[in-house]
């Protein structure tokens, strides 16, 4: 497990990393992160190259490249995090919208701290509740550093990852049983319909018992 975008990736280790190619087609396809901001001002820029003047297209062209080199740094850092992250297994609880479960552990070092969360998939197509996918999520941490467990996790699935197939199936196969039973068991704690939301488990067994929420000025 490891911070989300920041120079400290080494400290936190996944012990499932995700280990799975980010597709740069599905980068800018699905428009996942920002992409469209890189193709309005290529076409803007192409269609003023024939109405106004060079120079005003030139501009546009600099406002392209500059997307551009910001866009290609997103994507090499989210590279690097879904070939970091932590490896969850996860189950599609609802379609239209699609809903996707991933139980997971917001302990950073220590302690026993289970949530589940419940997020939507925009782009995970052609699933049906019940489906078993896999998951890939980053955590994200409090101001204050001195807390011992994560503030947040963010799934992704696989397939909304890479078109790869084989990276696919063998990021289904990383689970063991126990995992997913857990997952169901997980899941189970919690009453439908499912909505989105990130929800504590076992509070009055875990290390969640006697724990207040953090409130961050």
């Amino acid at each position: 497990m490891f911070k989300f975008l920041t120079g400290d990736r080494d400290k936190y280790q996944s012990n499932n990393p995700g280990n799975v190619n980010y597709s740069l087609l599905l980068h800018i396809y699905q428009g996942v992160r920002p992409a469209p901001m890189v193709v309005w001002p290529m076409v803007i820029s192409l269609a003023l190259t024939f109405l106004v003047s060079t120079w005003f297209s030139i501009i546009f062209f600099l406002v392209l490249i500059f997307f551009c080199a910001v866009h290609f740094v997103v994507y090499r850092l989210l590279c690097e995090n879904y070939k970091k992250g932590d490896s969850n297994p996860g189950i599609v609880v609802s379609v239209n919208p699609t809903l996707v479960a991933v139980a997971t552990n917001m302990r950073k070092i220590g302690g026993d701290y289970p949530v589940l969360n419940i997020h939507e998939e925009k782009y995970l197509k052609k699933v049906k509740v019940g489906d078993r996918v896999a998951t890939i999520s980053v955590y994200g941490e409090y101001k204050d550093k001195e807390v011992i467990y994560w503030k947040d996790v963010s799934p992704t699935s696989v397939p909304t990852i890479t078109l790869n197939k084989k990276e696919i199936k063998r990021a289904v196969e990383s689970y063991s049983e126990e995992e997913w039973t857990k997952l169901e068991d997980a899941l189970a704690e919690i009453q439908a319909p499912y909505k989105v939301g990130l929800y504590r488990l076992r509070v009055h067994t875990s290390d969640w018992a006697g724990e207040e929420e953090v409130v961050e000025s």
